[in-house]
């Protein structure tokens, strides 16, 4: 837990997202967020690949906000991000690190020396007379790491953590029993899924008693949204995109001409979202049936699309909405007319 201000740096393929604060209590602190939009092909799939290019958009968010401070963290989000959860017998710790090593070797055929393997206990329990535990198992490829580390080298800053999104709204929720989003009470007991929508991926994590029980990060995104407006109108991306900020508006049935055709689209593509979202959550209730999902909360730059919390309830059968307060996160003064929705991750990254 950051007692001193940190920056926290959310780097997506759309938009580089910028939070400054620090832990006081069970609370955050933010006194700087904004963002700025990522160079485009200096980012794949959560991998830095131009660092020159990161960098120099780095620095002008920086200068944008008007900060000294130096210490940073930075949270990821990538398909080639790897997680598991395990279920071993107990033992210290550097057995059980073994263990989980083993295990993740029977069921992935990779090379675990590319990559940097981390674990939380969640859970312990007797399984036939013997003590397990249960933990989530993070895979993370040492390549992506040492792109981050080149980038703080050649900003200049100090490195305090390199985050995964996944664990940034357990973070949040997790400093105190009973706290509020969206002013309505959510108690640690409740299971709930946090559905992050960004432009290239849809990263979905289940809670429940207060720990990060399921996650799964799928293709899709607002990028997706706009191609699919670009092939029905033959335009270009960028376009296709203006036209889904203009005519996006799933509230309504009754459009005609463009807006009919850009709002087809987009429901085409939502559509598939909701199909992936429900699998996955079919899957997790199957397996726990114990835990009664209640609620789906969105967050993430696509997920303020006009009505799409509707939708995506209609199509899901349980109640969805859009991230915008949570009671264990103060802003400052100057940032009281924005919501966090664009900077959950971020903000979960200043708590370690």
């Amino acid at each position: 837990m950051f007692k001193r201000k940190v920056i926290s740096f959310d780097i997506g393929s759309k938009n580089i997202k910028l939070v400054e604060g620090k832990c006081d209590g069970d609370k955050v602190i933010v006194t700087n967020m904004d963002m700025i939009e990522t160079p485009k092909n200096s980012m794949n799939d959560g991998s830095i690949v131009d660092i020159k290019l990161i960098a120099e958009a780095v620095r002008k968010l920086i200068d944008k906000v008007s900060t000294r401070t130096k210490n940073v963290v930075f949270t990821s989000q990538s398909t080639s991000i790897i997680t598991r959860t395990v279920e071993i017998p107990w033992a210290k710790e550097k057995d059980m690190k073994s263990m989980i090593k083993y295990d993740i070797e029977q069921y992935l055929p990779i090379d675990l020396n590319e990559y940097i393997i981390k674990h939380k206990v969640i859970d312990e329990f007797q399984k036939e007379e013997v003590k397990m535990v249960r933990a989530n198992v993070v895979v993370y490829p040492k390549k992506m790491a040492k792109a981050y580390w080149s980038l703080v080298e050649e900003l200049e800053l100090k490195p305090m953590a390199l985050e995964v999104s996944l664990s940034a709204m357990e973070k949040i929720l997790a400093s105190k029993d009973i706290i509020t989003i969206n002013e309505k009470d959510y108690k640690k007991e409740d299971t709930i899924a946090i559905v992050d929508i960004g432009s290239d991926e849809i990263e979905m994590n289940i809670i429940a008693n207060g720990n990060l029980e399921f996650t799964r990060v799928l293709m899709g995104g607002g990028a997706y949204i706009d191609s699919s407006i670009s092939s029905e109108l033959s335009v270009d991306m960028d376009i296709a995109e203006e036209k889904k900020i203009i005519f996006g508006d799933l509230t309504r049935d009754n459009f005609s001409g463009e807006k009919q055709i850009v709002n087809e689209a987009m429901k085409n593509v939502i559509d598939r979202w909701n199909s992936e979202i429900l699998r996955m959550l079919d899957y997790f209730k199957n397996k726990n049936k114990d835990k009664q999902i209640k609620k789906v909360y969105v967050h993430g730059g696509t997920s303020q699309i006009p009505g799409l919390c509707q939708y995506m309830k209609n199509s899901l059968g349980i109640s969805v909405e859009l991230i915008k307060n949570i009671s264990t996160v103060s802003l400052d003064k100057k940032l009281q007319d924005k919501d966090i929705t664009n900077y959950i991750n971020a903000i979960g990254s200043i708590i370690m």
